[in-house]
């Protein structure tokens, strides 16, 4: 079974053989996709649906 610390693990491995900065985590690209939605006019619903979240405003912390 593949737990999040192994996606993690793995995702930050790969990062590094890419010559990737420390700070490209998980996190920072999945708050990147939901960033650059928003901003190509995606709407907001759509955006929260893609991203798993449960209310408006923790989608709208990706506008500020």
């Amino acid at each position: 079974m593949v737990t999040r610390r192994t996606y993690q693990e793995d995702f930050m491995r790969s990062a590094e053989k890419a010559g990737l900065p420390p700070e490209f985590t998980p996190h920072s690209l999945r708050h990147s996709f939901g960033t650059q939605l928003l901003r190509n006019g995606v709407d907001i619903v759509v955006v929260a649906d893609l991203m798993g979240h449960a209310t408006l405003d923790t989608t709208r912390s990706y506008t500020r």
